[in-house]
């Protein structure tokens, strides 16, 4: 059975599987409304299913403990952890700490000051800065992970930033290009949304949030950037736009860039806006979300002199479909899970995607897949602490590394489904083992992030 004939086998078992909920559903119409139908929304099941939550631990190494706002990437077996503010740290240097997946050892390799090459360029202390994986060439060889994390932006407590600089997944070093007065970042501050189109090798600078005297400006305005010339273009839009905000994420699939979540002044976001980059005329248009569950984002609290209330979520995309890491729902002191959601922009519903010890959730943590970010295994480092902490392995707020394989996994229903799907099929019907199963499932339909426009 060909690749193809084992996606359009499955997408036969979903739909007799759908068939049969809503003839299901048709013979108990009018039933049971009320409470127990409100249950049932909140209990929506998804086609597919993930692994659980697991922590990795690693050497006892202070140089991790309560750091936040800053990035990660992963480069072969090389986890690299840039910025942020960390107990007892406060450099000249931006934080620069290497983790070996391999050994799971931790390296503090901040740049001393001075440096020993007075010709080495090295950032400023920062944290809240937004950065964006790009290729080191383009288009990219076949098969290479070679990357440079681009990274935009920051605060430190004095200082709105404007800076770009490049960090180097292999050598571990950087450069910069705001040398040239037209390279530096047009919105002053942080907390901007970045996104890299790979069909163009451009970037895409959407909103941020700038410091005055202990209160905060928000933008809306959009600019791309060449990276070829080390220029910023202002890019005009038509019609409504989202709202100003901060700490919202954004990715692009297939020319489309989509922007989720953040805040301003007067609330905390989980809107989610889409914006072609393939026509002339730009529009932004906000995708009308179904009724159903929905992510909790909580209240906006009241404004205080240099405060930011942290709500940046991780988001990332494939084809039609969206995968946000965010903020479950609390419960009293306890700060609430890491919740995983699915988004399909045609069915525009969310659904939560269940997934079973998740660590506690932390304001500003970073998150990147492996492999360069092509991987199906997604790593969540750090995070700020937000109340009582979990006993369960090391959390994110006490400088823990939790993994995640996005692996696609059909549910229990739905393997019962594919098993006489394909048995029926077969001239000689036979029961395929759970082992066998999961591994055709999962070479046909690859990661989670592959297969949400089916959910």
């Amino acid at each position: 059975m060909s690749n193809k004939d084992l996606q359009e086998a499955i997408a036969r078992a979903i739909a007799a599987k759908r068939a049969r909920k809503k003839a299901n559903a048709g013979k108990g119409k009018g039933k049971g409304k009320g409470k127990n139908n409100k249950k049932n929304q909140k209990n929506i099941s998804v086609d597919f299913r993930v692994d659980d939550w697991q922590h990795l631990p690693a050497d006892a190494f202070d140089a991790t403990k309560e750091i936040y706002g800053h990035c990660i990437c992963i480069q072969g077996s090389q986890l690299w952890s840039i910025g942020g503010t960390r107990e007892g740290q406060q450099g000249r240097h931006i934080s620069l700490l290497r983790m070996d997946l391999h050994t799971k050892c931790w390296n503090d390799l901040t740049p001393p000051y001075p440096p020993p090459d007075p010709a080495e360029e090295v950032p400023s202390w920062r944290w809240g800065h937004s950065s964006v994986l790009v290729p080191t060439e383009h288009p990219p060889k076949p098969d290479s992970q070679e990357n440079y994390l681009m990274i935009c932006g920051g605060f430190d407590k004095e200082t709105n930033m404007n800076d770009v600089w490049f960090f180097n997944t292999g050598t571990g070093k950087f450069f910069t290009t705001s040398n040239d007065e037209e390279g530096v970042v047009p919105v002053v501050g942080a907390y901007h949304a970045l996104a890299y189109d790979a069909a163009t090798d451009y970037t895409y600078l959407f909103g941020g949030q700038k410091c005055i005297r202990g209160a905060y400006e928000y933008y809306d305005s959009l600019y791309r950037y060449s990276m070829h010339s080390n220029f910023w273009s202002p890019l005009d839009t038509r019609g409504s736009r989202p709202p100003p905000r901060g700490q919202a994420a954004a990715a692009i699939s297939k020319r489309v860039l989509v922007v989720h979540g953040g805040s301003n002044r007067y609330k905390l976001l989980r809107d989610v806006w889409i914006l072609k980059l393939d026509t002339s005329a730009l529009h932004w248009s906000e995708v009308k979300i179904q009724p159903g569950p929905s992510m909790w984002i909580g209240h906006k609290q009241k404004a205080m002199p240099y405060h930011i209330a942290p709500c940046r979520p991780f988001l990332a995309t494939a084809e039609n479909g969206v995968l946000v890491l965010g903020r479950g729902k609390p419960k009293g002191q306890h700060p609430g899970p890491l919740s995983l959601w699915a988004l399909s922009l045609w069915q525009r519903r969310w659904r939560r995607v269940p997934v079973q010890m998740a660590p506690d959730w932390s304001g500003n943590f970073a998150a990147a897949f492996n492999e360069g970010g092509k991987g199906s295994t997604l790593l969540v480092f750090g995070g700020q602490r937000m109340g009582t902490v979990s006993s369960v392995g090391m959390q994110l707020s006490q400088g823990g590394l939790w993994s995640i394989d996005l692996a696609a996994r059909p549910s229990k229903l739905l393997r019962l489904t594919l098993q006489k799907a394909f048995g029926s099929n077969s001239p000689a019907p036979r029961k395929l083992s759970e082992d066998v199963l999961k591994t055709i499932f999962s070479f046909a339909m690859g990661r989670l992030m592959d297969v949400i426009e089916l959910i």
